[in-house]
């Protein structure tokens, strides 16, 4: 059950009525969506009907009245119509579960954990070749990859918002967060050797003397007396003189190797891995929609989302964010009207009547309803059906490409455990106690602060959509 609100004080209403409010918002650039529930019962549920909402492209309307009769005739025929004059303008989106949702997001983090890991394992195998072949190839040393939960978060960006005054710094902005990494970087991989090891054949050809002729130092009881070693630039470990010789060209030629499989095949099995995330059977409450294209910045995989949840807590504590927001003297109306206005359902407060009178804009821009309290229901988080019908809002989950260039791996705590080095040797002489053989990991240039990337990663993000359903006022 929603909470009834009360009205405001009558003489605290009279002095709020006299500020004259914000001018009028600009809505122009946002791409503008209606929505409405057909069938909201979760009650259907059990009998096999699913609660759908359906999405009119009011971009579109135009052509579509404009065509209509004519459209009409050819589809009754049956005639093949084009879609510039007969575009398509309405669709049946089914729910998602919050809990699905959040299944398919875990999901798409893993298909990305795979990729990550595989890429650097592979340019390792490859640049240590065949060393690390045997002991990572033809032996299995890795663990079971592990992926954290998807956390449900919705965002609200500064984009999403009409320009205006009056809003600027009152609707808590946030954006995606950025999870796609590892959640635990090992020193060992998470992958199946078929995943690290594709693409790469043992190299026959030892590495002493072809690779690299390892560099000596001599001491006598302990004490240094000269060393036989090359450039040290890129030698990691101080303690072992650096190879006479190394082929920094050859080095770089395998790595890159792995750089180009990376963004070609195991590319490939990234955007599968995604695909199935969010079209798998085994995650029966998820219903992604395909919107449009999946071209960054022009698509996305949709789904609006529900729970079962009857808590009207959300819709208090939107009630108060309102309220708080807009405490000082030139704003109070808005304050006043927060519970009165998200409440009106229960019942409609004479006050809400206060944002008509003349001189005011609080109804332009979104009709029906107060555009600026509609704003801040893009901060309400997925709820039932009903209430999402009752108060005039609803939630998507939202997957998209985005392009990106970077180094992995990211997370800069990351990066010391994830070098690209090859295992060359040092040997120490020490007169009398013998002779010593030390690792001595050269780094690789231009990979020192990691692997590049460059291409499309699927971002998911939860984003509230206000919806009004009736003239509130």
């Amino acid at each position: 059950m929603l909470p009834t609100p009360s009205a405001p004080a009558s003489g605290t209403l009279e002095q709020a009525k006299k500020n004259a409010g914000d001018e009028q918002p600009d809505y122009g650039g946002l791409q503008r969506y209606l929505f409405h529930f057909p069938d909201f019962r979760a009650g259907a549920l059990p009998k096999g009907r699913i609660p759908y909402l359906s999405v009119t492209d009011t971009s579109l309307r135009q052509a579509h009245e404009e065509n209509l009769a004519a459209c009409q005739k050819a589809r009754a025929e049956p005639k093949a119509t084009d879609p510039s004059t007969c575009p398509k303008i309405e669709w049946s989106v089914p729910y998602s579960t919050d809990a699905a949702s959040v299944t398919a997001a875990t999901d798409m983090r893993a298909a990305w954990q795979r990729y990550e890991d595989r890429y650097y394992w592979n340019a390792m195998i490859e640049l240590n070749n065949p060393v690390l072949y045997l002991t990572q190839c033809v032996v299995d040393l890795s663990s079971k990859l592990k992926t954290n939960e998807a956390t449900l978060k919705v965002t609200v960006e500064k984009e999403d918002l009409p320009k205006s005054r009056l809003l600027g710094g009152r609707v808590p902005l946030s954006t995606h967060d950025n999870a796609l990494h590892l959640d635990s970087y090992l020193p060992w991989p998470q992958t199946n050797p078929a995943d690290r090891c594709s693409g790469v054949n043992v190299n026959p050809i030892p590495d002493v003397p072809f690779m690299y002729l390892p560099g000596t130092c001599f001491y006598v009881f302990g004490v240094p007396t000269f060393c036989l070693q090359g450039d040290r630039r890129y030698a990691t470990n101080p303690a072992a003189p650096a190879p006479l010789y190394f082929d920094m060209n050859q080095a770089q030629q395998r790595v890159q190797r792995a750089v180009k499989r990376a963004h070609g095949s195991y590319f490939l099995d990234y955007q599968k891995d995604v695909v199935a995330a969010l079209f798998n059977k085994k995650n029966p409450s998820f219903f992604g929609l395909p919107w449009k294209t999946l071209t960054p910045g022009d698509g996305a995989v949709v789904a609006p989302v529900m729970n079962h949840g009857v808590n009207p807590k959300p819709f208090t504590d939107l009630a108060q964010l309102v309220q708080d927001a807009f405490k000082s003297k030139s704003t109070q109306l808005y304050s006043l009207n927060s519970s009165p206005y998200y409440f009106q359902s229960t019942w409609r407060s004479p006050s809400l009547s206060a944002h008509l009178l003349p001189g005011r804009h609080d109804a332009l821009g979104s009709p029906p309803g107060l555009w600026a309290f509609e704003e801040f229901k893009r901060t309400l988080p997925p709820t039932n059906p009903a209430f999402q019908e009752r108060l005039g809002y609803t939630t998507f989950f939202q997957a998209f490409n985005t392009l990106h260039t970077t180094l992995l791996p990211e997370p800069v705590t990351a990066k010391f455990l994830r070098p690209i080095t090859y295992f060359a040797t040092g040997i120490i002489q020490n007169y009398p106690a013998g002779t010593a053989v030390l690792p001595q990991p050269m780094l690789v240039p231009p990979y020192v602060a990691g692997l590049p990337f460059a291409g499309c990663r699927r971002i998911t993000t939860g984003a509230a959509c206000r919806r009004v359903i009736t003239s509130p006022v």
